[in-house]
């Protein structure tokens, strides 16, 4: 969540600003998420939600005040994007090593003499305290500011305190010696491991900040500090977010870092930054003596070539010509046509536009989605069916009609052909080499619930993908879970099922029995069933009005009870006895057992009670039975067992 100030996106403007809520609507609707407005003394306080993809660019006021100027079709009075640095020199005092250009890609570093290290002004204190930010004195917090300002972390070191060799202060830029020891600011001790990026004194061979996360210790800045230097790098997202993560040291500057900044951003950070010192804390003959930019492989922005036409079409609607070129004239850093094409050039530190349907994105949103009208689609004629599509639906209409239920289970497992490089689970670091696995769990904990659902036998089924060293594979896969322990029984029934899907499709279907669960390879069936795929396929419905039941969380009790009755007694005769007396927690009866003698017939039911507010007790179900049992024993010739 970002804190953006009302009165510091007005500092970019010269007209006054539409109302804070007004404002915000703006930026919910086409920009930002604002989850919430909040007052601090006479500013406003938005609360905004930054997606991963602007956070490149909008953990700073000015990319939120660029996309202002936009909707509003206002100029930005100021741009600290655009500072340049051709008035200062190369520093004689400074300079940088960087060990792996990977972890950074650029050191932008300056050193300015003689400041006056004291308290900020009111205006730069009200700043930073209005997005919860506190002041620490004038050379932190022009840092903190040109941070929360452009969205690029800056640090200051006191340049006294590093040492020098021929008059050099050495920066070096290395990763960690095993088991080094940082020592940061506000007191923190962290033992590092050999991946972790330290700024160092090269001279001193010491740690003086963990890099992109906080500064140390040995080089803070304090009231006695008159010369420093002012650091604006560019580190890797990934190598910061692990460090943090690790050391469990989460700061404002490494949630930038995480999120990649463009290492364009160094330089003008390190200007607003030079300015800003130099007019709040000027001691006498104070100066920038220098500066150092270690930048080995500078980032060369790449043109995006769009037409009007690809922009309407994605959109769904008729843009203006003239509005489409000038929102993408003030979004770019640049702009050619070449005839009917638009050659933009995206702004540095918009990272996340790269290609054309970035740019259409930007079109559209800036546009606003409110001015595409919906259309009816065109009727799609000449359908024409993937066999496989036809297959899976042929199969499934035959498995529901013979009492199947389809199922999904895990294609993570604990083991497997394939491991997976960065597991969610201990326990799932495999992907699935079958389908028996998972369809054999199934039937063992649908087993439980068999009393619940009334039947005596669980049937299901999966269609899925399975990987093998081999390669992919896609399989049918059908389990059966009898209620006795007859395994023969469950197979029977598989050849049986299998024995009719070849005559339903016209083509030997075998397949591989694992314990109770038959798979059967689907790729080389498919390619052995015909199908007139040129004919549109027509699924038609009955119009039923479907009624869905709340499951219960809570635990079921089940019961059972067996009775002699008249041999012309039905069935359901019995149930309406019981289900009268038994009440709403009775759920489930079913007829489980029957069998006759000379002049009498023996029912057996088994009976369910589930409530759907308590776990029920035995206590409460006792007295239902006993009940039910005084009823039944009252009918004439009828006798519980």
């Amino acid at each position: 969540m970002m804190r953006i100030s009302y009165n510091w996106l007005q500092s970019y403007f010269k007209e006054p600003l539409p109302k804070p809520k007004e404002l915000a609507d703006l930026l919910t609707m086409h920009s930002f998420e604002i989850e919430g407005l909040s007052e601090h003394d006479d500013d406003i306080i938005f609360e905004m939600k930054t997606l991963p993809n602007r956070a490149h660019d909008c953990l700073g006021h000015v990319g939120v005040a660029k996309d202002v100027a936009l909707l509003l079709d206002r100029p930005l009075e100021r741009n600290p994007l655009l500072m340049s640095t051709n008035m200062w020199s190369q520093s004689e005092k400074l300079d940088v090593h960087i060990e792996s250009e990977k972890l950074c890609k650029r050191y932008s570093g300056l050193v300015l003499e003689n400041v006056t290290v004291g308290s900020s002004p009111e205006w730069l204190q009200k700043r930073l305290a209005a997005i919860g930010q506190k002041s620490i004195n004038n050379i932190v917090d022009a840092a903190n500011f040109v941070m929360f300002d452009i969205g690029q972390p800056l640090h200051a070191f006191d340049m006294d305190k590093l040492e020098s060799k021929e008059s050099k202060v050495v920066i070096d830029v290395r990763t960690a010696k095993a088991g080094e020891i940082a020592k940061t600011l506000g007191g923190g001790e962290y033992k590092l491991s050999e991946d972790m990026l330290l700024i160092t004194d090269g001279t001193a061979d010491k740690p003086i900040g963990i890099a992109g996360i906080k500064g140390g210790t040995s080089a803070e800045i304090t009231t006695k500090t008159k010369n420093i230097l002012l650091e604006s790098a560019n580190f890797d997202p990934i190598s910061v977010r692990k460090t943090a993560q690790a050391l469990g040291l989460r700061t404002d500057a490494s949630v930038r870092f995480e999120h990649e900044l463009s290492p364009e951003l160094t330089f003008p950070a390190l200007v607003a930054a030079a300015n800003l010192v130099l007019e709040i804390a000027a001691g006498d003959g104070v100066r920038v003596e220098g500066f150092v930019d270690a930048y080995k492989e500078p980032v060369e922005l790449s043109a995006v070539r769009i037409m009007l036409e690809e922009i309407c079409s994605l959109i769904g609607t008729d843009i203006p010509a003239s509005v489409a070129e000038k929102i993408l004239r003030t979004l770019s850093a640049g702009i050619e046509d070449d005839g009917d094409v638009y050659v933009v050039t995206p702004p540095f530190e918009r990272l996340d536009i790269t290609i054309k349907e970035d740019l259409i994105e930007e079109v559209g949103r800036m546009y606003g989605y409110e001015h595409v009208k919906p259309k009816k689609l065109p009727q799609v004629k000449n359908v024409f069916v993937n066999p496989k599509v036809l297959l899976s639906y042929r199969i499934r209409s035959i498995l529901v009609e013979l009492g199947f239920i389809e199922v999904y289970t895990y294609g993570f497992v604990h083991a497997g052909d394939i491991e997976l490089e960065n597991a969610l689970a201990a326990d799932k670091k495999f992907l699935r080499k079958d389908l028996a696995v998972g369809l054999s769990a199934s039937l063992a904990s649908n087993k439980l619930n068999a009393p619940l659902l009334g039947i005596d036998t669980v049937r299901i089924f999966e269609i899925g993908n399975v990987f093998t060293k081999v390669g992919e594979k896609w399989l049918l896969g059908i389990g059966i879970k009898n209620m006795t322990k007859k395994k023969e029984k469950e197979t029977e029934q598989l050849r049986a099922v299998e024995k009719l899907f070849s005559e339903k499709l016209g083509t030997i279907v075998e397949g591989k029995l694992h314990d109770n669960v038959l798979e059967v390879d689907l790729d080389a069936l498919s390619s052995r069933v015909s199908f007139d795929v040129g004919e549109r396929l027509e699924v038609q419905r009955e119009h039923l009005t479907t009624v869905y039941k709340k499951i219960s969380p809570y635990p079921f009790i089940a019961r059972d009870i067996a009775l002699f009755v008249p041999e012309h007694t039905e069935p359901e005769d019995v149930l309406l006895v019981i289900t009268a007396e038994a009440g709403e927690l009775l759920v489930q009866k079913r007829l489980f057992d029957t069998y006759k003698t000379e002049d009498k017939i023996s029912y057996a039911f088994s009976l369910v009670f589930q409530s759907e507010e308590r776990t029920l007790a035995d206590a409460e179900i006792t007295p239902i039975m006993e009940k039910i049992t005084t009823a039944l024993q009252k009918k004439k010739g009828w006798k519980v067992r």
